[in-house]
């Protein structure tokens, strides 16, 4: 199901990408194309498992809603296997 929700509303939780290193050019490009981009992923409790690029790029760019399609999770487990 996809929908909008405020930026700020998106959960990033560090622990589900432990190894992760942004790239500030491609959030940089993205914050260009904003129209562009497909919508984020984020479970039910707006926990981040997709998109992480997509969602700064939203910051940067200080637009305050982002589309996002809704994954139901129900376990920590699950959560981590789809991030």
């Amino acid at each position: 199901m996809e929908k909008k929700m405020k930026t700020i509303d998106v959960v990033y939780r560090k622990d589900l990408y432990p190894r992760f290193e942004p790239d500030q050019q491609a959030i940089q490009r993205y914050a260009d194309s904003i129209e562009y981009l497909p919508p984020i992923k984020v479970n039910q409790d707006n926990i981040l498992i997709d998109g992480f690029h997509r969602w700064k790029a939203h910051q940067v760019a200080k637009v305050e809603e982002i589309k996002t399609e809704v994954i139901e999770t129900g376990s920590d487990k699950e959560l981590k296997r789809l991030a």
